[in-house]
């Protein structure tokens, strides 16, 4: 296309209160005159063909903002997916990479800690304790806190701060200082792959959101790459299988320190390749906000990354305001009861109670996405915390034998599951769009057949070749759930409370975690297969209550 065809649109046009704007679809043709910045006129559809709904799913504004973010949709599928939306894609993604890139090098470098003089201790479990008190904080706060001060800065901030802590973890000289560097990267790790959906879900065109989905492809090449760097560095700079913990000192045991330092020197590369693009706060947050003027300057400011124009101006935002507005001017209802409640309405937390409206099944929702989270919460930590212990006894490896060789063949698991993983998104991200699945459908699909594997896997564990192929399967399976699980939560929810939603659903799932590994301290290396078979029926259970959702956002704009 022609420059004269698709010029570029004038920086004073920015504001947009020109009044020859084309009008979107919710407002009269008498409202405002035609323009050259023609909309097209076909329905909008998703890469299947489906028409999408723009429509809010579960309304968590006023009328307005509802009505707003209609409008905002529109203005962004007419952009269209563009050089911004694909660069934020691998931003975001980069967040769930650094989260799944940390979480499983504590895995990784905890039997090598608890090893060392320096580190013993009656209770090294406490490692893991701290690390999920840590998550667990983050999950709920940070996300919440997004509601309020916005999405940018806390998501740059989590991944500055796994980069230092990580750093400063792999020279501590006590256990205890170990213990706070697990905490603070726990935080940090569990508020930022909700914080990078609600950025991506928020500027995305609804035709493209399926791509929030996809994200998990990150978290397995995060595992991945944790275990590649992990393998060569934790086996080869070890203490002996023969070395007691209190022989077992700092310079014997320098592989977890190497493999710490080069993944934090690896986050603050990609962390300073971040401040390198420019982040804009999202459209729909500011919307949320009553900030209309930035709203139309950023979807300006995108347009014009992407070589297109926008409609979208400020004289549309308005008007829809000045016709709602105008409509709740009536009389209201008065009475003795009535009165109560109106009074006492303003002091009503809105952000708390769209979540458990019973309207528009909000409620409903809320309670079963916090069930899937806990569920699969208690199930994860069970099934990571065992499988060290499963697979060595798997194994015939005695005690005599080298602890390196040991961890050498464990590690290779976690690369063949990692790599197993990466695939597990890409297909949910298609599958969720057809007609005759959707989100639930796939969802509920995925739980279960991971829960089948996982069964399948406890039976063939005196099998090596058994273990690996069906403890791939499942975590193909596994990792298509959990992303349609923060995926489908970020979409279901209005904006406002977008965050508060995220928050709750992702923290109530590492509190359970922390449950599930406060037990695998007190649990022996003799009942390493029963957390297993309970993991596995855990996510059995998680696939039947994906069905009993009743919201489907297949084909349906996030508000």
């Amino acid at each position: 296309m022609s420059e004269k065809e698709n010029p570029r649109p004038r920086e004073d046009l920015i504001l947009g209160f020109e009044e020859d704007a084309r009008p979107p679809s919710v407002l009269t043709d008498t409202h405002v005159e035609t323009s050259s910045v023609e909309r097209p006129n076909e329905q909008y559809r998703n890469i299947y063909g489906a028409a999408i709904n723009l429509e809010t799913a579960l309304p968590g504004g006023s009328p307005v903002y509802n009505a707003k973010s209609q409008l905002l949709n529109e203005a962004l599928l007419d952009i269209g997916m563009g050089r911004y939306q694909w660069s934020l894609a691998l931003v975001t993604g980069l967040g769930w990479f650094l989260d799944s890139f940390w979480m499983s090098s504590f895995s990784f470098v905890q039997p090598a800690i608890k090893h060392e003089a320096t580190f013993y201790a009656e209770h090294n479990t406490y490692l893991a304790v701290s690390q999920y008190v840590g998550l667990t904080l983050g999950a709920f706060v940070l996300p919440m806190m997004t509601d309020f001060i916005g999405r940018k800065n806390l998501f740059n901030l989590t991944l500055v701060i796994m980069g230092f802590a990580g750093l400063v973890g792999a020279g501590m000289p006590a256990f205890s200082g170990l213990c706070v560097v697990s905490f603070f990267m726990g935080i940090a790790a569990g508020g930022n792959q909700s914080i990078g959906a609600a950025i991506l879900v928020e500027i995305l065109p609804s035709s493209h959101q399926y791509l929030l989905t996809m994200q998990g492809v990150f978290s397995a090449l995060g595992k991945l790459l944790a275990a590649a760097f992990a393998l060569p560095l934790m086996t080869e700079f070890a203490c002996p299988a023969n070395a007691t913990e209190r022989r077992c000192h700092y310079v014997m045991n320098m592989g977890w320190r190497y493999t710490w330092w080069t993944l934090g020197t690896i986050t603050l590369f990609l962390c300073l390749l971040r401040f390198c693009c420019h982040l804009h706060e999202t459209p729909k947050y500011l919307l949320a906000q009553g900030r209309d003027a930035e709203v139309v300057k950023t979807v300006r400011s995108l347009a014009v990354y992407s070589g297109k124009r926008t409609w979208l101006n400020m004289t549309h935002l308005r008007k829809i305001e000045e016709d709602l507005e105008d409509s709740a001017r009536e009389v209201p209802e008065t009475g003795g009861f009535v009165a109560l409640q109106q009074s006492l309405h303003a002091f009503t937390p809105t952000w708390v109670k769209a979540l458990l409206a019973p309207e528009h099944n909000a409620r409903s929702t809320t309670l079963l996405l916090v069930a899937i989270s806990v569920l699969l919460g208690l199930a994860l930590p069970l099934f990571d915390a065992f499988i060290s212990r499963y697979l060595l006894a798997a194994r015939s490896l005695t005690v005599a034998q080298d602890f390196a060789a040991a961890n050498a063949w464990t590690y290779k698991i976690y690369m063949f599951q990692a790599l197993c993983a990466l695939p597990g998104p890409l297909a949910a991200g298609l599958l969720i769009e057809t007609r005759p699945l959707g989100r639930r459908r796939v969802a509920a699909l995925a739980s279960a057949l991971a829960g089948v594997f996982l069964f399948v896997y406890a039976g063939a564990a005196r099998s090596l070749g058994g273990v690996v192929a069906f403890s791939c399967v499942a975590a193909f399976f596994q990792n298509a759930a959990l992303s349609l699980l923060v995926a489908y939560t970020a979409e279901a929810f209005a904006a406002p409370v977008r965050g508060t939603a995220l928050g709750v659903v992702g923290g109530a799932g590492k509190l359970f975690g922390f449950f599930a590994a406060v037990v695998s301290a007190f649990v022996s290396g003799d009942g390493a297969g029963a957390p297993v078979w309970v993991a596995a029926a855990l996510w059995v259970v998680a696939g039947a209550a994906w069905m009993l959702l009743r919201v489907e956002t297949k084909a349906r704009a996030a508000a």
